[in-house]
């Protein structure tokens, strides 16, 4: 799951620079627009805008790339677990990517459409029983920097153990082990298109 720590220590040394003389930037990265946005004023706060520029240019057109490859496509019921507990027993307390964040804008720009249809939490907590009253159609699972089978395969456990699942019938739980995947940033067109690919494999992408 995303955590961030409360306002007033999510920067601690910005008063001291700046009472240093020293000039601080705060982007806002908690969504596509507000990333591409950083990108642009970073760029004219270094003098470097036209690398910036270049930068935007190539995004733009790999996001394009993918709505234009997924558009009339049905579009499958997605659901993007973000963490959860995993010494609990059956599927443990997921935690989920919700209707308002990050999460739920590249779902719906990959193809997809968010399994969790309540506008409440940005990472709501589903029991088992939770997940399988969604029953979606494709899980994504979000685990950076845990790349061995033995934990890959505790995880499909874990689904596995919930009745009737339509992910998991059509073996369609995906886990990403990719750093980025927990980090809104300039790479997230890199999560963008991973997720397209699973949510959409009828697709030639290549």
């Amino acid at each position: 799951m995303i955590r961030r720590p409360p306002r007033s220590t999510l920067f601690p040394y910005t008063t001291l620079f700046r009472s240093l003389g020293i000039e601080t930037l705060t982007v806002d990265h908690s969504s596509v627009d507000g990333i591409m946005e950083s990108i642009r004023l970073i760029g004219e706060k270094t003098g470097k805008m036209e690398a910036a520029e270049k930068i935007l240019m190539t995004i733009r057109k790999r996001i394009e790339r993918v709505k234009n490859l997924t558009v009339g496509l049905t579009r499958p019921s997605v659901m993007v677990a973000v963490g959860r507990n995993l010494q609990t027993g059956a599927a443990g307390a997921v935690y989920i990517s919700g209707r308002d964040g990050f999460y739920d804008e590249l779902i719906s720009m990959a193809g997809g459409k968010n399994a969790y249809t309540e506008d409440t939490l940005k990472f709501p907590a589903l029991s088992a029983e939770g997940v399988a009253r969604l029953n979606p159609q494709v899980i994504i699972e979000m685990v950076p920097d845990v790349t061995d089978a033995q934990t890959d395969e505790k995880m499909m456990k874990k689904w596995r153990s919930i009745p009737r699942l339509d992910a998991v019938l059509k073996g369609r739980v995906y886990v990403f082990n990719e750093d980025y995947v927990v980090i809104p940033g300039p790479r997230f067109v890199l999560l963008l298109e991973e997720m397209a690919r699973v949510i959409h494999p009828e697709v030639r992408w290549e």
